[in-house]
């Protein structure tokens, strides 16, 4: 065979391979592609993106006083990136390249540091295999803070691959762009001066072991390698405490964000327990074992969701089955590769130990701080520095399958361990990604709410309503079973921001019945606005019907009274039949909508009628 033959079979399988990495990361992050606001910080930098510079103005610094923060004066604008421009898509495009370009600049420096490309090929593809979703608040960024920590992240990985250029190449110009890369990323979170600590000790820690210990310290190389990362630290910390000795001088007795505050009360056994939660929570299969209960009430299954193996790869869709047979291929590939197995026992046993301190070192910011030491805290399962988390343990699974690889060789045992290995992905593969379909249409079903005020307020539906209006919003945080709580008073002045900013005017609204009864007594004479949801479970569908109350009982639960409701629909479904009552009569309205329509727009009259009866009969499975 010819030089040229093989340079054809090398770059055939390359492209092969490379094909086989983009369809399987598209099918993986299918579920995510819908899903719109998880929190209520994410839906607050929305508002304020859309709003003017006065406002990033007074937000950044309301920020840095608040939590102590300084690096909010610098990098809190960040988080306006991804919705400068008022799209959903633009929003999604910006969220996702950030994320992949972390996974792949993260794959590239393990293979850098492994000397093996599959090895970067088969850290990448576990990254995508495992990227999970939860209903948790805090997860992110597949679902949660598109950008500004995948854009600190890319900083700071891009730090590290300064230095290995800097080891292979020189130029010391590479040390301080690298000291410069590190420092940035530090003003993003507090956990990048953890690694950037962390990188610095590794730094001597290979001098010591190449030079030992004495010659090492007398190394003018190591001082010079050391002073940006060692530099980067001291910079920060300097800024850090000189930024909160001179708040609590400049503003005394002012609160400060317990999250920042070292813990009154220290444990130990807590101290493990966070540790060990926020990293569990990456393990394959384990937001599935979580949340079995959210999964099955958002099954779409006509048999209904049952729990096991057998039943979730036997019922999964096929965009999951056809993802998780590729990835299958892959790694039965990427477990015949020479370059692979020949990677040095030391090599996998520095890598293990970074997959470790990863994996673990990035949650003890949260588990020494005043915040996470709480009981409120005790509950979450996962929360931001699960992410930083999520790529030791993916890196220790690489290892462990390297290592295995290697130690087996060409043996008779190598086709049979291989073989495990894609059965074990093949299983957690689907399993996760199953989980991401279901807890994903939960998500889809939180954004459908502000879909559906998007395009009532499109239809100019917000401009019938009176000047003095009250609009009571009582079961707009009642249409989801998990996740997306509308109760807090933080998240009512946000929606209400949200309908005033969609709507190009300002309109009083609550969810609160203590406050509308507030509302009703300082202005008795403002005509009051029902609101009513329904939502069916798995379909995603989104049942929205506003009526002016003839009059506003004392008891909110008891029979509302209208004569005319307007009834958003957001649904493909475009025939279909309304049932409501009227006088304590049912009633039944047929509906043949638009097809090229979102949102089903139409108005029920009738004396007596009741908003909350409002129903459409297609809607088997709703939430009432």
């Amino acid at each position: 065979m010819t030089r040229h033959t093989h340079q054809n079979i090398a770059l055939s399988t390359k492209l092969t391979v490379g094909v086989a990495l983009v369809a399987t990361t598209l099918l993986a992050l299918l579920p995510f592609f819908k899903i719109g606001f998880c929190n209520i910080d994410d839906l607050e930098y929305f508002i304020t993106a859309q709003s003017t510079w006065n406002d990033w103005q007074a937000d950044h610094l309301r920020y840095a006083r608040y939590s102590g923060r300084f690096y909010f004066l610098i990098t809190k604008y960040f988080y306006y990136i991804p919705y400068l421009i008022d799209s959903f898509a633009y929003t999604k495009t910006v969220q996702y390249i950030t994320l992949l370009a972390c996974y792949a600049l993260f794959a590239y420096l393990v293979g850098r540091g492994l000397q093996s490309q599959p090895a970067a090929v088969l850290t990448l593809l576990m990254l995508v295999a495992y990227t999970t979703i939860t209903p948790d608040f805090y997860f992110m960024p597949t679902t949660n803070y598109p950008f500004y920590f995948t854009f600190s992240l890319i900083l700071f990985m891009y730090g590290i691959l300064l230095y290995f250029n800097y080891q292979r190449s020189g130029g010391r110009w590479r040390l301080w762009l690298m000291g410069a890369a590190l420092f940035a990323s530090c003003l993003f979170y507090e956990v990048y001066v953890l690694l950037t600590g962390l990188f610095a000790v590794a730094i001597a820690l290979q001098h010591w072991r190449t030079k030992g210990l004495t010659d090492a310290l007398r190394s003018r190389n190591m001082w010079q390698e050391l002073a940006p990362t060692v530099g980067s630290v001291l910079l920060y910390c300097g800024c850090y405490f000189g930024y909160r000795a001179w708040l609590a001088a400049a503003v005394p007795n002012s609160a400060v964000y317990t999250g920042t505050l070292f813990a009154s009360s220290f444990s130990g056994s807590n101290f493990v327990k966070v540790l060990m939660d926020l990293t569990r929570v990456n393990l394959p299969g384990q937001v599935y074992a979580y949340n079995t209960d959210l999964v099955a009430a958002n099954s779409q299954l006509i048999a209904g969701h049952r729990n096991g193996l057998l039943p979730i790869l036997t019922h999964a869709s096929s965009s999951v089955r056809i993802g998780a047979l590729l990835q299958c291929a892959l790694l039965w590939w990427l477990g015949g590769r020479t370059s692979l197995r020949n990677i040095s026992w030391r090599r996998l046993g520095v890598a293990a130990t970074v997959a470790v301190v990863l994996a673990f070192a990035v949650h003890i910011p949260l588990a020494i701080s005043e915040k996470y030491n709480s009981e409120w805290f005790g509950a979450v399962r996962c929360y931001v520095t699960s992410f930083f988390s999520y790529f030791g343990v993916m890196l220790g699974i690489v290892i462990a399958f390297t290592a295995t690889i290697k130690a087996v060789g060409l043996t008779k045992w190598q086709c049979p361990l291989r073989a495990a290995w894609c059965a074990a992905l093949l299983a957690t593969s689907v399993v996760t990604s199953y989980s991401n379909e279901h807890i994903g249409r939960e998500w889809v079903k939180s954004q459908n709410r502000f879909t559906a005020i998007d395009l009532m307020a499109r239809e100019g539906y917000f401009d019938t309503l009176p000047d003095n209006a009250i609009l009571y919003l009582h079961e707009f945080n009642t249409t989801s079973p998990t996740a997306y709580s509308l109760t807090s008073d933080t998240v009512r002045k946000l929606l209400e921001r949200y309908i005033n900013f969609r709507a190009k005017r300002e309109i009083s609204s609550t969810v609160d019945s203590q406050r509308l009864a507030e509302m009703i007594s300082t202005n008795p004479d403002a005509p009051v606005y029902y609101l009513h949801a329904v939502e069916s479970h798995s379909n995603c569908e989104l049942l929205m019907a506003i009526a002016k109350l003839d009059s506003m009982p004392a008891n909110t639960d008891s029979a509302l009274s209208t004569s005319h409701a307007d009834v958003f629909y957001l649904s493909p479904n475009k025939e279909f039949v309304v049932i409501y009552t009227v006088s304590g009569h049912t009633q039944m309205l047929p509906v043949s909508a638009e097809r090229n329509s979102k949102i089903t727009h139409f108005a029920i009259d009738g004396t007596g009628l009741d908003p909350r009866s409002i129903l459409i009969s297609n809607m088997t499975d709703n939430n009432i």
